[in-house]
């Protein structure tokens, strides 16, 4: 499954209102695109124009020099962004227990406006 940004959806797919939920071709795969970023959202990376599900293998949780991950969340309507603030202050406290060397996990919260 992917989630793409508007400009994606609008240069490439014309900006079609049907696309959510049908199947793409990346990389010789099919995939359902399950989303849209409003251009009102800034995201942290402003090249990345379509983003997939982390899988992460038993090499990957245990390297401790590639660690950057990049997470975009979205609230559902009605939930506060109180709710986002105790999830993020939980995953750091959850990082706390890692190895000394997966500590640090400054992690930022953007909000977009609708």
């Amino acid at each position: 499954m992917v989630v793409m940004t508007e400009a994606l959806w609008r240069r490439e797919f014309g900006a079609d209102p049907n696309l959510v939920g049908r199947n793409i071709r990346i990389d010789s795969r099919q995939v359902a695109v399950v989303g849209v970023i409003p251009s009102s959202v800034a995201t942290v990376a402003a090249q990345v124009e379509m983003f997939r599900p982390l899988a992460i293998d038993n090499t990957a949780a245990h390297d401790h020099v590639s660690r950057q991950t990049f997470v975009l969340a979205r609230l559902r309507d009605g939930v506060p962004v109180s709710a986002a603030l105790v999830a993020k202050a939980s995953a750091r406290e959850a990082s706390r227990k890692q190895p000394p060397g997966l500590r640090t996990w400054p992690g930022r919260l953007y909000r977009s406006q609708r």
